[in-house]
């Protein structure tokens, strides 16, 4: 099409060569030479576009759906482990986090489809939401012990009350890092540090107090205000937290999505396509290069990884990429329609090129955030840098691809407007 676009402006200039018309009338013609151009959707693929979409909005609830099942799961492992603590059950707790924060990363494509369709106060709830549940980096010693800092944190401070409220004023008080609530809150309250020497959290940081030591009793104190109690009362409490926000998320969009719902059969489907495809360019750009890879390039290591403290950020990264893949590949409709059949029937280079660059950064991002410590020399800092760009240029390559396609849509939304 670029080809006969380009013979046609040729065309025209010879003839405004020879002829004494004005010059605008050049670009006037050139405008209907374009408009000419354009083919609207066949339609089928406006009929795939429309089913797709609906499954789509099915596939989010039932997606909601089993991650929510697991926030209750881990909110019940959290008092199985305090009933009787011990390294067994905490095993088992971890195996849970893991579980549930798996099951939400794999919605990732979903939030970000949510923030393109829901208007701005909805999504900027969303937004909020997404803060309180999964913000990282975190400092830990906001939060509880670190090093040679034994009485550092929340955890640690009496003059904290342990609720709700007071959980919620601490989240991002001064700083956006210093969480109060959320999965790495949760995750470094059963990890501990974890990689930086100290060994992972041992079980017995929660076993109850029952007793007051002779200078406990002199300094006044209560059993509810010994550090391993408060630490109980604060795994307890954000756990319950923990669900409550991913269930108010869940509510916020299953509040909302009716409305857009009701309008996939009057929305133009080159429009409920750009919606899906922003959702996607702005996963691979803003949660995988913007909140990862830069800050990486950029040397800044451990604010660069979203579970450090479990060593689970390749199971994070690759629960994102396989909720994408899911999107694309599964089908829309009995015939085996989906995503990926749409897409390659619009770009030659979408189906040509985009699963060799996707294939290959699920690969090279597994294993950048396998990297388990900084690069200590100057050839390893190197290796890691050779790693990140690779990993970019894959994921600037799929946008690329969906760009063009998104540059064809405007064009045709703009031809039949």
């Amino acid at each position: 099409m670029k080809s006969r676009l380009l013979i046609s402006f040729i065309l025209l200039l010879s003839l405004a060569a020879c002829d004494d018309s004005p010059a605008p009338q050049v670009a006037t013609t050139l405008d209907e030479v374009m408009v000419e151009e354009i083919e609207p959707l066949a339609a089928e693929l406006e009929i795939a576009i429309r089913e797709l979409m609906g499954v789509y909005l099915n596939r989010i609830d039932v997606d909601l759906a089993d991650a929510s099942n697991n926030f209750q799961l881990f909110s019940a492992e959290v008092e199985t482990f305090l009933q009787e603590p011990s390294e067994e059950r905490l095993n088992a707790l971890r195996d849970s986090w893991l579980e549930v924060h798996n099951s939400y990363e794999a919605t990732a494509i979903h939030r970000f489809f949510a923030d393109e369709v829901l208007d701005e106060q909805q999504a900027l709830i969303l937004f909020d939401l997404q803060y309180q549940l999964d913000h990282w980096p975190i400092l830990p010693g906001y939060i509880d012990y670190v090093g040679d800092y034994p009485e550092s944190g929340i955890v640690n401070d009496m003059t904290v009350p342990l609720e709700t409220v007071v959980l919620r004023e601490k989240h991002g008080e001064f700083d956006i890092s210093e969480a109060s609530t959320g999965f790495h809150v949760l995750e470094f309250m059963l990890w501990g540090e974890n990689g930086d020497g100290s060994g992972l959290r041992p079980y017995s940081d929660y076993l109850a107090a029952t007793t007051l030591s002779a200078q406990q009793r002199a300094d006044g104190l209560q059993l509810f205000e010994l550090s391993p109690n408060r630490r109980r009362d604060f795994l307890t409490l954000n756990a319950a937290l923990l669900e409550d926000d991913f269930q108010a998320l869940v509510n916020a969009w299953s509040a909302n999505s009716v409305n857009y719902r009701a309008r996939i059969d009057t929305t133009r489907a080159e429009q409920l396509l750009m919606d899906l495809l922003n959702a996607i360019t702005g996963m691979f750009s803003d949660e995988l290069m913007v909140r990862t890879l830069y800050p990486m390039l950029n040397g800044e290591f451990d604010e660069s990884l979203p579970a450090i403290y479990s060593d689970s950020s390749p199971a994070t990264v690759s629960a994102q990429l396989a909720g994408l893949e899911n999107l694309l590949q599964e089908p829309a409709r009995e015939d085996g329609v989906n995503l990926d059949t749409v897409l390659s029937a619009l770009s030659e280079d979408f189906e040509e090129f985009f699963y060799q660059n996707f294939d290959a950064s699920k690969e090279c991002l597994v294993v950048l955030y396998a990297t388990e410590q900084a690069p200590q020399t100057a050839q390893q800092s190197a290796d890691l840098e050779f790693k990140v760009v690779e990993c970019i240029n894959l994921l600037t390559n799929m946008i690329d691809y969906l760009e063009q396609i998104k540059r064809d849509l405007i064009l045709k939304l703009g031809a039949i407007a």
